[in-house]
């Protein structure tokens, strides 16, 4: 194994994984996953169509860039910004089987992320899915 790898790979992965945050999460409670299925469902349910993102996820950005070229009025939630924000993304997974960023309800039905947005609108199928 060349030793140069060797040398660095400890200090790349301190840098990587250890620096991200990853290790400092604190485990979510019953108390706020209680708060966030309360607040997702309300969320859902009196808004047709919501957005869970991410400020700095480049898919979360197009997203939205599309939802508001299309003149689409959704709800915003970005769960780095709320302070439930790994609370709502727990309940998001349970609730969708996603895990992931964006997030997306149009007209109070899960349609997936980015990915599934774009696959909506280039089969022409949004206008099915979305609610003013």
């Amino acid at each position: 194994m060349n030793p140069v790898f060797i040398l660095f790979f400890p200090l790349l992965f301190y840098f990587v994984v250890a620096k991200s945050g990853f290790f400092n999460q604190k485990p979510i409670t019953p108390e706020q996953m209680s708060s966030a299925k309360l607040l997702v469902d309300g969320q859902i349910s009196s808004s047709p169509n919501v957005v869970y993102s991410k400020t700095y996820c480049p898919y979360c950005t197009r997203a939205k860039n599309e939802l508001d070229k299309l003149g689409v009025k959704y709800t915003l939630v970005e769960l780095n910004v709320d302070s439930n924000g790994s609370a709502i993304q727990s309940y998001l997974a349970e609730l969708t089987g996603q895990r992931t960023v964006p997030n997306i309800f149009l007209g109070n039905k899960h349609i997936g992320g980015c990915d599934d947005l774009m696959s909506l609108i280039k089969s022409g199928k949004i206008n099915d899915y979305i609610k003013v």
